[in-house]
């Protein structure tokens, strides 16, 4: 393992894997404007030539289909990464092998798919940050967190792309956990149904997550909380382009050196909840 070295006013040096994506692009347009942080290659299936122009008219860098090239010419301290999860795995194999550390944007990926990650990346002393990268999605699953220990049902209506391939999002699964932790028990059927019908999306503690896939949406999530008291209650978030990634990827991109192992959901970092409920004690 070729343990990374930075620091010292030094910039942190970062790939993008996935760079001609929608959520890649706006990555590296994001990390090129930020002091501190330096793009120095970038690595897509659809890359036919070894260059790359930066945006903001800066230099081009390094750009290939070849990931394991580009982690040797660059020597990056941090890889950044939005593909899809298979993907994702070898990237991250890649990236541990050579002791860089990872910010996975891929979302989709399996409980099992995640243990791997914190083993191999504890094993290698790497940090690895995944889980949403949106404040607005923190800030939603902390409300709805607060909200689900008065309320006996629950819904979220997750609203995507046509080509978004999860289903639910990592955005509608992070706030139902959020909302499933609170609570310690799933929340109920409504009266009458002894199951929950079928749908695009899934259960998860109870909580029913009804997935949509239409052209010209980003991301949508509205939590619906129900009694039978005859009260509703509507938390809604709307990401309207790639740009919701800033802060959250800087944060990110600066914070993954600091840890070993998977830190999965940016909340505290985006947001401090942990801290300010020290404080209160």
């Amino acid at each position: 393992m070729n343990k990374k070295k930075y620091g010292n006013g030094k910039p942190i040096k970062v790939v993008v894997t996935g760079a001609l994506g929608r959520a890649g692009k706006a990555t590296v347009g994001i990390l090129c404007g930020e002091p501190g942080i330096d793009v120095v290659g970038l690595v897509d299936a659809l890359f036919f030539e070894n260059e790359y122009p930066l945006p903001h008219g800066k230099s081009r860098i390094p750009a290939s289909t070849n990931l394991e090239h580009i982690l040797d010419r660059c020597q990056p301290d941090v890889l950044v990464d939005f593909t899809n999860p298979s993907a994702t795995m070898i990237a991250f194999r890649a990236a541990a092998k050579r002791g860089i550390h990872v910010v996975i944007g891929t979302t989709g990926l399996s409980n099992n798919q995640l243990s791997q990650i914190h083993r191999i990346a504890k094993s290698a002393g790497i940090g690895v940050l995944t889980g949403s990268l949106s404040f607005g999605v923190a800030l939603a699953a902390h409300l709805a967190s607060i909200a689900a220990k008065y309320f006996d049902y629950a819904e979220i209506v997750d609203l995507g792309k046509f080509e978004k391939l999860d289903a639910p999002s990592g955005a509608a699964l992070d706030i139902a956990k959020a909302m499933a932790k609170v609570r310690g028990k799933p929340f109920e059927l409504p009266q009458g149904q002894k199951e929950r019908p079928a749908c695009r999306g899934r259960q998860y503690d109870g909580v029913t997550v009804h997935s949509l896939r239409l052209s010209d949406c980003y991301i949508h999530e509205q939590v619906i909380f129900g009694t039978s008291a005859g009260t509703l209650l509507n938390i809604g978030l709307e990401l309207t382009s790639a740009e919701y990634l800033k802060p959250g990827i800087v944060i990110a991109v600066k914070e993954a050196p600091k840890h070993k192992g998977l830190v999965y959901g940016l909340d505290d970092l985006f947001l401090g909840f942990k801290k300010e409920k020290q404080k209160r004690k």
